[in-house]
């Protein structure tokens, strides 16, 4: 068995002993003092718990030097890996649901039109499932973006979203089994773009 699946199963078990009906109601009263208590933080429950969860820290950051074992519980990437499941019916692979998870979140400004040139590129290449609803719904849950549809532009209607869909199918093409319609100069010639227009960023 797994190291990681035993001691996820252990920190449930001692959750579960902390779940008291005294404890719930003083939790769900607000009452921050009760937990500053000492007879609360000397109960052997609570004691057993705090040093259970200094070790697992103590744990969970060796192994994530030395990799002893896959973490699929306690790890960002494990916790994106749990996420992947709850939308594995709108994104192809767990891959292309992890750059496009990390890549919202990368967004400051305009989030709204970036990610409409990205949700284009990704229906352009097969890497979701043309399905609206369930993308805005993962928009709406994961990312709190209010959005009830994706604007729609006829080619070079909009330049600058039809070069940001051009630059994400690029880098989403690592992702793609099919080949994608661009030229190797077109490629450099916005890739180029794009570089420039970080550094100005930067700068």
């Amino acid at each position: 068995m797994n190291r990681f699946d035993f001691l996820k199963g252990r920190q449930n078990a001692q959750k579960q002993q902390l779940t008291t009906t005294e404890n719930i109601l003083q939790f769900l009263n607000g009452n921050e003092t009760y937990f500053k208590t000492k007879p609360f933080q000397n109960d052997p429950n609570t004691i057993e718990f705090i040093a259970f969860e200094a070790n697992l820290k103590i744990l969970i950051s060796l192994n994530g030097q030395y990799k002893f074992e896959e973490d699929f519980h306690f790890t960002d990437l494990a916790k994106l890996k749990n996420l992947y499941e709850k939308y594995r019916d709108t994104f192809t692979t767990f891959e292309v649901f992890q750059y496009i998870h990390k890549k919202i979140q990368s967004f400051t400004e305009v989030k709204i039109a970036h990610i409409t040139s990205l949700y284009n590129a990704l229906i352009e290449m097969k890497l979701i499932k043309d399905n609206n609803n369930s993308f805005i719904n993962y928009l709406h849950l994961e990312h709190q973006l209010e959005l009830s549809t994706f604007k729609y532009y006829e080619p070079e209607q909009n330049k600058q979203h039809d070069q940001r869909v051009q630059q994400y199918k690029i880098e989403l093409q690592e992702y793609s089994i099919e080949d994608i319609e661009l030229s190797q100069e077109k490629k450099e010639r916005l890739i180029v773009k794009a570089n420039k227009k970080r550094l100005k960023t930067d700068i």
